[in-house]
């Protein structure tokens, strides 16, 4: 885990299914904090409970996933994917909601809320 500007983390983990590490990102500084394309860290998942838990869970595209339902789980996070993406998260999974930061509505990103299961 590297603190790579004020309030905002990066980390890298193995990432099994695709056989190369992958980039994860968490926002403590921000009003709600936010993950992006999270997986577990070596620090594990409490790690961010001693800072600012997250509460929302952006996706950066559909195939990033990955470890968000433990997020959402452990800490009561909202998952958001851009709403191009939802297809690939299947009928059990209903959209509950629209929206986003502001920095990502700024682009026309049409973001929706993905329920953990």
């Amino acid at each position: 885990m590297k603190e790579i500007l004020p309030g905002v983390f990066h980390w890298t983990t193995f990432h099994e299914g695709i056989g190369q590490d992958v980039h994860s990102y968490y926002v403590s500084d921000a009003e709600p904090a936010y993950l992006i394309d999270p997986r577990v860290p070596d620090e594990k998942i409490g790690w961010f409970g001693k800072h600012n838990p997250p509460a929302n869970i952006y996706l950066t595209n559909r195939l990033h996933y990955r470890h968000s339902s433990r997020f959402a789980k452990y800490y009561g996070a909202k998952v958001w994917c851009h709403e191009a993406g939802l297809h690939a998260f299947g009928k059990d999974k209903k959209v509950a909601g629209r929206g986003g930061p502001q920095m990502l509505d700024s682009f026309g990103a049409d973001l929706r809320w993905i329920p953990a299961s």
